[in-house]
């Protein structure tokens, strides 16, 4: 822009004005040098650095805004009155950054957002257990459920954690060697063969890549009692009878309300062994003379070896009451087969 004046009589001088516009906002930049793992976790903390550029020629970064955002509730909105400056470091957890950059003539970026997952501990988890399960009695053995009762990926400890990827569960018998149980998660359904000694071990991998220690379950005896052992006390008339479905050849049987047979026994778990079918009935159980529930045994088709009535305890001398109960109305019969009682017993 050019323009013209009187200086002074006689004479005229010039003068131009230069008008530079700015309409370009600058752009900013969040770095680390923390690397992520290949699921997306970072396992130390996070130091963030955010610097921001304007164009050539323009204004210049008056500040930078940004925000920080956890699901835990953790929130910080702040600036930097410069074109760079470092954030607070992230330590633990999932954490939500967004940022923008403003010039002095008020160019305001869009704003950026970034997302940084931090988990810096090693899971915990509790030992393994095993129980008792429903089931079958098999050529394998009794059934088992092997679980971990419980464990923490972080969370407890003030972070989020990143959540269990892989459990592992190896299994030893007689003190033998470990080996490995296939399948995921927990529980795990196992048969153990009657007459050995049984242990468990776990640990738990998370996404960030820790593994836990490992967790060890008590080590236990699972024993098969035939109905004719002594332990086996009757009350009122019960029949032996051969039973190609039985799991020592024979079954004690009755079929009147109120027969009762007493099972005394040293251990943590005992289950019934028993059959189902179509004229069978029901049974009610107690456990240290306290009734707890009632099992049906009826079912359209004979099966032999069935697992039933489950209780866990505490590791001492106990006694399981089995008393023939009513029959379902579909059923033909009322009869209850005594074939065997399975006991998980506590050893050193």
């Amino acid at each position: 822009m050019d323009d013209y004046g009187w200086n002074s009589p006689g004479s005229i001088s010039g003068w131009s004005l230069t008008l530079t516009l700015d309409s370009t906002p600058p752009v900013s930049t969040l770095t680390t040098d923390s690397v992520p793992n290949a699921n997306g976790w970072y396992t130390e903390a996070v130091d963030l650095v955010l610097e921001a550029t304007d164009e050539s020629g323009g204004a210049g970064v008056r500040y930078m805004r940004f925000f920080i955002h956890t699901p835990a509730g953790y929130n910080l909105d702040s600036w930097i009155h410069d074109s760079r400056g470092e954030l607070p470091p992230l330590t633990e957890g999932v954490y939500d950054v967004s940022f923008y950059a403003v010039d002095f003539v008020g160019n305001i970026e869009v704003k950026q957002n970034r997302v940084f997952r931090v988990d810096t501990r090693a899971p915990t988890l509790e030992p393994p257990t095993f129980r008792l399960a429903l089931g079958t009695l098999t050529a394998a053995g009794v059934p088992v459920a092997v679980h971990i009762p419980d464990w923490d990926d972080g969370s407890s400890t003030g972070g989020s954690g990143s959540g269990i990827r892989r459990c592992v569960f190896q299994q030893r018998t007689n003190n033998g060697i470990w080996k490995t149980i296939p399948g995921s998660g927990t529980p795990r359904l196992l048969q153990l063969a009657p007459s050995n000694t049984y242990q468990f071990r776990a640990w738990v991998v998370d996404f960030a890549g820790y593994r836990s220690s490992e967790a060890y379950s008590e080590r236990k005896r699972v024993q098969l009692y035939q109905e004719a052992n002594a332990a086996i006390v009757d009350t009122g008339t019960w029949t032996t009878a051969s039973s190609s479905l039985a799991s020592g050849g024979q079954v004690q049987y009755a079929t009147e309300i109120g027969r009762e047979v007493l099972f005394t026994f040293t251990g943590t778990d005992v289950a019934l062994v028993t059959t189902r079918g179509p004229d069978f009935g029901g049974v009610r159980y107690a456990f240290d003379e306290s009734w707890i529930c009632c099992f049906d045994f009826y079912s359209p088709t004979l099966e032999g070896k069935q697992v039933r009535a489950p209780v866990w305890a505490t590791n001492g001398i106990h006694n399981f009451r089995v008393s023939v109960g009513r029959a379902n109305s579909a059923s033909a019969g009322a009869r209850v087969d005594v074939d065997a009682f399975v006991v998980l017993k506590l050893v050193p």
